[in-house]
């Protein structure tokens, strides 16, 4: 075979593999770009708090006073929530709530980092879950979550010592925010009483769960998670019984 015979078949098989690889690069950009495109912008990693049990209260005798049930909450995410006017539009049947109650949990979901969940409405009834879990796909950057909710078997008994629990707000956030104690806006935190004053042994270690997502904000699959450690439960020296005869007595400040 010949210098030229060699040459041309040379720049033959250049040009060949050259062809085969603009083939190949057509394929994958415009062919199967939407598909790609999907997977690297659609799919989102999102780290979620997860809220700990706080510590129960018991009496001397073992009797409880303050516990934990289950109950669902309405999160948003801001990140994911791009038009916020149609999103509201939505929820506003299904919540039974009025404009100005959304727009004012709205304005303050604007206030926070936008990577962090925020509580919208909490202690859902079951048939409003249902009704958001049924509309999920319409409804890009809320998400239904299990949270552990206070619950006072007596009512309101001793209320002024056993104290009570409200969302955190900014000015406590920020001066307990720090990545120690890991509070995120949305968070309940001890206001009064001995929910105040035992909150750290009370609340517990919140854990997280990093999980992958769609556009729709519809969970794809679970990453890593870190289980939140339950706070410690206190055992108070006041007897529930001697402690009710007394507020039918002197009421509640007994």
């Amino acid at each position: 075979m010949t210098n030229k015979k060699r040459f041309s078949l040379l720049v033959f098989v250049v040009l060949a593999v050259f062809t085969v690889l603009l083939l190949r690069l057509w394929h994958l950009q415009v062919v199967r770009g939407d598909h790609y495109r999907a997977l690297s912008e659609n799919n989102r990693i999102r780290c979620m708090p997860l809220p700990s049990p706080r510590g129960s209260n018991f009496d001397r005798n073992g009797e409880l006073l303050v516990g934990n049930r289950p109950s669902f909450s309405l999160m948003a995410l801001p990140l994911e929530i791009d038009d916020p006017d149609s999103l509201f539009e939505r929820l506003l049947p299904i919540l039974g709530c009025d404009r100005e109650t959304l727009d004012r949990y709205w304005r303050k979901v604007k206030r926070q980092p936008r990577h962090l969940p925020l509580v919208l409405a909490e202690d859902l009834e079951v048939e409003r879950v249902e009704q958001l879990e049924e509309n999920g796909v319409d409804l890009p950057g809320v998400f239904i979550e299990s949270r552990p909710m206070r619950f006072y078997p007596h009512g309101d008994l001793a209320a002024n010592l056993l104290g009570y629990l409200g969302q955190i707000t900014e000015e406590e956030l920020a001066k307990r925010g720090s990545e120690n104690e890991k509070y995120y806006p949305g968070d309940f935190i001890g206001k009064s009483g001995l929910e105040r004053s035992l909150e750290n042994e009370l609340r517990g270690e919140p854990g997280e769960r990093l999980i992958e997502v769609n556009v729709r904000g519809k969970k794809l699959r679970s990453l890593r998670t870190l289980e939140p450690k339950p706070g410690r439960s206190i055992r108070l020296t006041i007897d529930w019984k001697l402690q009710k005869a007394a507020e039918m007595a002197f009421g509640s400040e007994a």
